[in-house]
């Protein structure tokens, strides 16, 4: 007999790969139900919505993505413009691995306030990235004429890497497969950043 747990589950793979191959916006909940072998009440009893659904995948992949984030920014053995490149090479890396994530997370920017949007689970993942990127890592490891300065290079350096996400996700493209094409579009954002930015 299957207990809850087991259902749990296998909602959650149903959604993923739903997602994964249709998008977020467009696979309904009853869509899940019937690649889940259940009822959309079966999947009501176990997720809020399907945003919720959304949440709970989220929670491995960004675990991974923030740890990954904290072990560049801390290394002291490499230096503040080989982070930089490090960092960006895998948000785009993410981006393009893990598309129904990056779009409903990614693209909207940040907010004070999530809570109409996501639950406490994703938030939290979502401002300590924010905090170690805009409040640690890029104050401590680089300066302009002054903090609105940085600010908006930081900002411009993100929309070069969004567009370089979208366009290829638009595209039908995978990072593996563009690897060649990307690295350097990647690297020369960064160029474009230290133009405007110095390293401390």
């Amino acid at each position: 007999m299957e207990t809850e747990v087991h259902t749990r589950q296998r909602i959650l793979i149903a959604a993923e790969e739903l997602f994964s191959k249709k998008g977020f916006e467009k696979v309904t909940i009853r869509e899940i139900g019937k690649k889940a072998n259940c009822s959309h009440a079966t999947i009501y009893f176990h997720f809020k919505d399907k945003k919720n659904i959304l949440e709970k995948l989220a929670v491995t992949p960004m675990k991974t993505l923030l740890f990954e984030l904290k072990e560049i920014v801390y290394n002291k053995e490499i230096s503040s413009q080989e982070k930089l490149l490090q960092i960006s090479r895998m948000h785009v890396e993410f981006g393009l691995s893990n598309v129904y994530l990056y779009k409903q997370f990614f693209s909207t920017g940040f907010k004070t306030d999530y809570s109409d949007v996501f639950g406490e689970e994703w938030d939290q993942f979502r401002f300590e990235m924010f905090n170690v990127l805009f409040n640690e890592f890029f104050p401590n490891h680089f300066k302009s004429r002054d903090d609105k300065e940085l600010k908006m290079n930081c900002r411009l350096l993100h929309y070069q890497l969004h567009g370089i996400i979208v366009v290829h996700i638009a595209n039908g493209k995978y990072f593996l497969k563009e690897k060649g094409e990307l690295l350097p579009l990647i690297e020369q954002a960064v160029h474009n950043f230290m133009l405007t930015s110095e390293s401390l």
